[in-house]
């Protein structure tokens, strides 16, 4: 039985992982310096392992930019996985809930055409898609998952550390090569090795590690901050809101389910947001960008604040950096040329799309290998 290696543990590596169980009997060596956290609640994460400070819902969207298609028909294989997930595996293993979505888009935005003409990409295969009456602008609704981002990791890294056929190796690897040679495979007992590591290699490392080191030069973060808020009960609990400003800002609201220790029946919900790209500056909370997130969200989102305070009762300020990519997220094949019989996947680049794209390009770059390895 062959040995593969997926090289990252965000939601792209773990969906691959997860995939390759599934569709395939290799076995599986994770490499990676962050793996996710035992317990959902501990969120001692660094901002450069981004999976854990997600909001982690789904918005469809039409297709402005030719890779937008693409991305399309990856969230739209990812609703039906997480249909699936939800229908078998109860709420307390994964965390994913459907709810109603809507967005708000200001007339002025650039986009606005798009949503308001219903552009290809935006309602197809949507369940419970509707207009709505907003006098600001475009408004429609439709139903949609959300879940608990760092309790879904647990939950998917938890199934794969079980399974005898996964192997964790906590590290770090300066370029990809690496993976193919006997570097990374020297303290591997398994027979089926030899002596140049793996052969087929799939690069899930966020911004792209190149086969000899350095990083994608098409991908760039994006910085992002939002706000974990205690919230007042009621029906804001069972939907997740998106405005866009004609300026072009975004700011939501997403219910995160199973995420106050206190309640598993009252969750707390992620506020946000910002869109700084290619802001490295600071991995640390900006007390500017909260107060923006808070200003804006106590016009559009009162509902949300503490109904005896006035006030939005924020639990901790996130920071995340979203690994981004000009053209969209890479999901290809590519054949080593200095090792023999040797092939990378690629599967990086998902920028703060990384849930909702996730178990579409898993499955891709999946079948991406299954070419290779039937023949």
């Amino acid at each position: 039985m062959a040995t593969v290696c997926v090289v990252g543990s965000g939601i792209l590596g773990l969906a691959v992982a997860s995939c390759l169980l599934e569709k395939t009997n290799v076995n599986i060596v994770i490499i990676s310096d962050d793996f996710p956290h035992e317990s959902s609640h501990d969120l001692k994460y660094s901002p450069f392992f981004t999976s854990p400070w997600a909001g982690a819902h789904f918005r469809p969207f039409p297709s402005v930019t030719e890779f937008d298609q693409r991305h399309v028909e990856y969230t739209r294989a990812t609703y039906g996985h997480f249909k699936k997930l939800a229908a078998f595996e109860p709420q307390e293993e994964t965390s994913i809930r459907f709810l109603e979505g809507t967005d708000l888009v200001e007339r002025g935005h650039p986009n606005f055409e798009y949503y308001s003409e219903l552009k290809q990409g935006y309602r197809e295969e949507i369940e419970d898609f509707v207009v709505n009456d907003w006098e600001h602008g475009f408004s429609a609704s439709y139903k949609t998952w959300v879940l608990n981002a760092p309790f879904f990791l647990s939950y998917l890294f938890k199934k794969l550390r079980s399974n005898p056929r996964v192997t964790l190796k906590q590290g770090k690897l300066n370029t990809l090569r690496e993976a193919f040679t006997e570097n990374a495979a020297k303290n591997d007992q398994s027979p089926d090795l030899g002596a140049n590591g793996y052969n087929y290699v799939f690069n899930c490392t966020g911004l792209g590690l190149q086969m000899n080191g350095g990083w994608d030069p098409a991908c760039y973060v994006i910085r992002g901050q939002t706000l974990l808020l205690k919230v007042p009960s009621g029906p804001h609990l069972q939907k997740t809101v998106t405005h866009q400003s004609k300026e072009g800002q975004w700011t939501f609201f997403i219910p995160r389910p199973l995420s106050n220790p206190e309640s598993p029946t009252e969750d707390y919900v992620i506020l946000g947001g910002t869109k700084q790209e290619k802001d490295f500056d600071s991995g640390s909370p900006r007390s500017q960008d909260s107060l923006d997130i808070l200003t804006r969200a106590d016009r559009l989102f009162p509902e949300l604040k503490d109904a005896k305070t006035g006030h939005f009762q924020v639990i901790q300020p996130n920071v995340g950096f979203r690994p981004s990519r000009k053209g969209g997220v890479r999901v290809e094949r590519e054949k080593v040329p200095d090792v023999e019989n040797s092939f990378a996947y690629h599967c990086y680049g998902a920028g703060g799309m990384g849930y909702e794209l996730s178990f579409g390009v898993a499955f891709a770059v999946v079948d991406l290998f299954l070419d290779d390895y039937n023949q």
